[in-house]
């Protein structure tokens, strides 16, 4: 079981809809030897997927549409504090 279905099953999901999420991968974002990139695509993809199926179920006969991830965002949105300047200078990391 992949990632993003196993967290969707663990939120009660249905499993078909697992099939509308899609994923551009992007090798070497994220390195780690765990696999940090595989978790944080499969989190972002499981938010997405309920937004979408509630987006369906608030439309008359609406079907949940297919959602994209794409590991490149993911991986900025993970480091967003990295890249956040203040008066152009970096902040100060705790890690």
């Amino acid at each position: 079981m992949t990632p993003l279905a196993s967290f969707w099953s663990g939120l009660g999901g249905q499993p078909a809809l697992v099939s509308r999420v899609s994923a551009v991968e992007r090798p070497g974002v994220l390195s780690s030897r765990l696999p940090v990139r595989e978790f944080a695509g499969a989190c972002v993809g499981v938010c997405a997927l309920a937004a979408a199926e509630l987006a369906a179920r608030r439309t008359v006969g609406g079907e949940v549409p297919a959602v994209r991830v794409d590991d490149g965002a993911v991986a900025t949105a993970f480091v967003s504090e990295r890249h956040l300047r203040t008066d152009g200078r970096a902040g100060e990391s705790f890690a």
